[in-house]
């Protein structure tokens, strides 16, 4: 798929895409894991760093204790919560995820 910044639902995937810009951390690598990286391969980004840019399965088990940072850290980068919210409702919108999935992550963001 061919992203074009001047349309609203194309920018907000690709402002979700590049990931939290903050320091590393346990939680912002997962938050890249779960989202950043599922997002890329929706839209057909190849993984060209062969580093797990992009994630073709989606994460539909996360422990408690991880959902719990997780969502602790979410709260505390509320900038970053924004843009996968609104990345997941264009998804959505463009027919580029599926229903369950597009739940399970929004339950995970805390949207």
């Amino acid at each position: 798929m061919l992203l074009d910044p001047n349309n609203c639902e194309h920018f907000k995937i690709m402002a979700a895409m590049r990931g939290p810009d903050l320091p590393k951390s346990a939680e912002s690598d997962l938050a890249k894991w779960i989202f950043t990286a599922r997002f890329r391969f929706l839209v057909g980004i190849k993984d060209w760093w062969g580093a797990s840019t992009t994630r073709a399965t989606p994460t539909f088990l996360v422990s408690e204790e991880q959902r719990k940072h997780l969502s602790t850290w979410l709260s505390e980068n509320y900038h970053y919560a924004m843009h996968i919210s609104d990345a997941l409702w264009a998804l959505k919108d463009l027919e580029l995820i599926e229903e369950n999935e597009f739940r399970i992550l929004r339950s995970l963001s805390g949207a």
